[in-house]
């Protein structure tokens, strides 16, 4: 893990900026609002926390590949370790890896130190107590403990444990592929880089890596493979390499993006449409969560497939929680995060849905051919407009007790959801950033531009100053 960093409980504690405790995770700047001294306060919190909710008294924690990362994981484990946890150190690996080695090792709960997709002057922190997300609430009332400094105190031990090859000889396992097959793997210069290419040769797979090499800089392109323009590399590489499909994993590892043999971008909500069929062909009757992003095909397939759609708000803990709840065999969400209980752990794990993926292209006798039953309507990707943090829920407020938009019906599961006839709009804060998430869907390309022009409209009426230029 590297040098010690002793923290003592004299030591002043930096004001603690509220808003980095958000929906899904803490994230904050880089030695701002987020500093080696505040992490390991929030890990004495976390640890007085499970102490006060569990007999298990031991955590796996793990970090991305960011320079910050590593003197942010010291911080965190001596201040576990201070309220009497015993901490197991995964080291550098993706995000469900660190959820993985939780469940091998029996731990209590996970953190891992991560970023995610953010650009590399963020990091953060991602909790989990057994094998639900520790978020929402519980984060806020995590600020609190912090705030009070009401912490518990022992002296916990540190080990570390290697998880790798027992993740990839797990997956490799049960993953069989029909034929070989040649992959191109974009791992964003991310946490992927230290899993994919062991991974997906352990499977059967020719494998070719763009962007291996971990590096916090991020050089080649933004590690978010849910914008189309992270893609190009990867689209170009799959033709070049006459390959047979494309993966992109996000910063952390956790989400993941596909590209067919024809360098084509799918989108995930199709994928997870993809998924359904292949699912509930064999767990006829269950039920597949997905969020309010998601477009119409995923309905419409579960549906014929015989299974049972459940809409949750968008986030990767919110859909974790409902698949747990629902006894769901597949969960998913637009932005790339898919859970496969029906032969996998209730995690969200990228790298294992690049491999579910896989499995089904090799039964095919081409990835594009897998798509041409799930309808592609005319559909933006996520659009994201700057706010201020402390106004976006207002915005959303003010627009679902107020918006004036005609012969559609409202859902509020997740800020705003309009379905019309011939198509459906959403606007939403952004749990993890100060933006609006805009999304659009319809049956032809007019009735795209009209359903925009409505939330256009009314977005203006109400926040006028608002940077909507750019999206129509």
């Amino acid at each position: 893990m590297g040098p010690a960093t002793h923290f003592g409980e004299t030591d002043v504690l930096p004001e603690i900026d509220a808003s980095i405790f958000r929906a899904y995770d803490v994230r904050g700047l880089v030695g701002e609002n987020l500093t080696p001294e505040i992490v390991h306060a929030i890990g004495c919190a976390f640890g007085t926390e499970l102490r006060e909710r569990s007999n298990n008294h031991s955590v796996a924690i793990g970090r991305d590949g960011r320079e910050s990362s590593l003197g942010y994981l010291v911080a965190l484990a001596e201040g576990l370790r201070q309220s009497g946890i015993d901490v197991i150190d995964l080291g550098l690996i993706p995000t469900p890896l660190v959820h993985y080695g939780a469940l091998k090792q029996n731990a209590g709960a996970a953190v891992v130190v991560t970023g995610s997709h953010n650009p590399s002057s963020y990091n953060g922190l991602k909790f989990a107590i057994g094998h639900l997300p520790f978020s929402g609430k519980a984060l806020l009332s995590l600020h609190d403990r912090v705030v009070r400094r009401n912490f518990r105190s022992g002296e916990g031990s540190l080990r570390n444990y290697d998880v790798l090859d027992e993740y990839v000889d797990e997956v490799a396992s049960q993953i069989h592929l029909e034929k070989p097959l040649k992959v191109v793997i974009d791992c964003g210069n991310g946490a992927s880089g230290v899993l994919s290419r062991k991974l997906f040769e352990a499977i059967g797979c020719d494998v070719y890596v763009l962007y291996e090499e971990v590096d916090s800089t991020f050089p080649n392109h933004h590690p978010d493979p849910a914008v189309p323009a992270n893609l190009i590399d990867l689209r170009k590489a799959v033709v070049e390499h006459h390959a047979d499909a494309g993966l992109a994993f996000d910063g952390d590892g956790d989400r993941v993006g596909v590209v067919t043999e024809k360098g084509e971008n799918v989108w995930s909500d199709r994928l997870l449409a993809l998924f359904a069929r292949d699912v509930l062909s064999r767990q006829p009757g269950s039920t597949v969560v997905f969020d309010v992003k998601c477009g119409v095909s995923v309905r419409e397939t579960v549906v014929e497939s015989g299974g049972v759609p459940f809409v949750s708000a968008t986030g990767h803990t919110n859909i974790k929680q409902r698949v747990c709840q629902h006894n769901a065999m597949l969960g998913g969400e637009f932005s790339g995060h898919f859970c496969f209980p029906d032969r996998w752990y209730a995690i969200d794990d990228a790298a294992y849905a690049g491999t579910r993926f896989l499995e089904l292209v090799s039964k095919a006798s081409k990835a594009s051919e897998l798509f041409k039953d799930i309808v592609q309507r005319p559909a933006t990707p996520e659009i994201l407009i700057p706010v201020e943090d402390n106004r976006k829920f207002e915005i959303i407020k003010h627009l679902t007790r107020c918006a004036s938009i005609d012969d559609g019906t409202a859902d509020n599961t997740d800020g705003i959801r309009i379905d019309f006839e011939d198509g459906w709009g959403l606007v939403r804060a952004s749990n993890t950033s100060p933006k609006l998430s805009l999304r659009f869907e319809a049956e032809t390309g007019p009735a795209l531009s009209r359903i925009k022009c409505l939330f256009k409209r009314e977005l203006e009426r109400i926040a006028p100053d608002l940077s909507l230029k750019d999206w129509l």
